[in-house]
């Protein structure tokens, strides 16, 4: 059973498109069991993205990671290092630019071209944490993979200060100033509370 309010209000998504792009690389695994373990070179300059919830730990202009170790960063830290060297490694070729398009429809979610702002609703994105919690689209070692880095995600600011301590939370926050100069946060994911776990996504 689900209720929602103002479920279809469209918002920016943000950082809350990490979440799905890590999915893009998870299934790319079935046809390409190795592309986690790829190697990146970092170079160059990242663009600068103003966080008012900076990462605590981040890839580094220079260093060298495993696809899966940008992935983690990406997700646990909501890194913007990470997701900006994973967009331009998909972006190297027409294929992986297929794939990612190719996955977010299937998952229900928005037109990649459209991500910068309105882009998305709360129960649109809500579909993606379904689909981890049921194991529909990922394997099962994936998903649960997924789904422990999202546990393990550093935001206690939202969903989790609101749950008993010591309560599991998978969640993924966004945020992010639109043209119009206001400001939009985010966050959403799955409470484990013992005996009736549930999904709680929250846009503002």
């Amino acid at each position: 059973p689900t209720f929602g309010i103002d479920e279809y209000e469209s918002f920016s998504p943000a950082s809350l498109l990490k979440l799905p792009l890590a999915l893009v690389f998870f299934s790319a695994t079935a046809d390409q069991p190795e592309v986690l373990e790829h190697r990146v070179f970092i170079t160059g300059t990242m663009p600068d993205l103003v966080q008012a919830f900076p990462p605590k730990k981040s890839a580094v202009i220079g260093g060298t990671y495993s696809i899966e170790e940008l992935l983690e960063l990406m997700i646990v830290y909501s890194d913007n290092v990470a997701y900006q060297t994973l967009e331009l490694f998909i972006a190297a070729t027409p294929e992986r630019y297929l794939i990612r398009e190719q996955v977010f429809q299937e998952v229900g979610m928005i037109d990649p071209q459209s991500r910068v702002e309105d882009a998305i609703t709360v129960r649109g994105y809500s579909s993606v944490f379904r689909i981890l919690y049921n194991v529909s689209y990922l394997t099962p070692d994936h998903s649960e993979k997924l789904l422990s880095w999202l546990v393990a995600s550093d935001f206690p600011y939202g969903i989790e200060s609101g749950v008993p301590p010591g309560t599991a939370v998978a969640n993924k926050f966004g945020e992010r100033t639109v043209s119009d100069g206001s400001r939009q946060l985010h966050d959403c994911g799955i409470v484990y509370f013992p005996g009736n776990p549930y999904l709680l996504c929250v846009m503002s």
